[in-house]
């Protein structure tokens, strides 16, 4: 096994790992975005919308309503897959233009 091959195989892997680890996103009715971070494609994230105040020496905790992402990210998921692409068809270059010197 070559190195050309180890690294094609190491990249499709991390590829592969991005695409199921995606970056998310929560859209409101109005159509505004908001990151909601990273997590796996089966079980998106999930933030919960708690208040708390600590007024006079009462303390009030209001639970609210979570706020679960409802769509992937695709565009920052495919600048990081075009990333990974990019590093890998480099290193194979390097490596096959170092292999044509030797």
């Amino acid at each position: 096994m070559n190195i050309r091959n180890i690294i094609i195989g190491c990249g499709l892997l991390v590829m592969v790992a991005m695409a199921l680890y995606p970056p998310w996103n929560y859209q409101d009715e109005n159509g505004s975005n908001q990151a909601m971070g990273y997590n796996f494609l089966w079980k998106p994230p999930a933030h919960s919308n708690d208040a708390k105040a600590d007024i006079f020496g009462l303390k009030i905790k209001i639970d609210g309503p979570d706020t679960k992402a409802n769509s992937i990210d695709m565009s920052k998921l495919l600048v990081q897959e075009g990333i990974a692409l990019a590093i890998v068809a480099g290193l194979v270059f390097l490596v096959r233009l170092t292999a044509q010197r030797a």
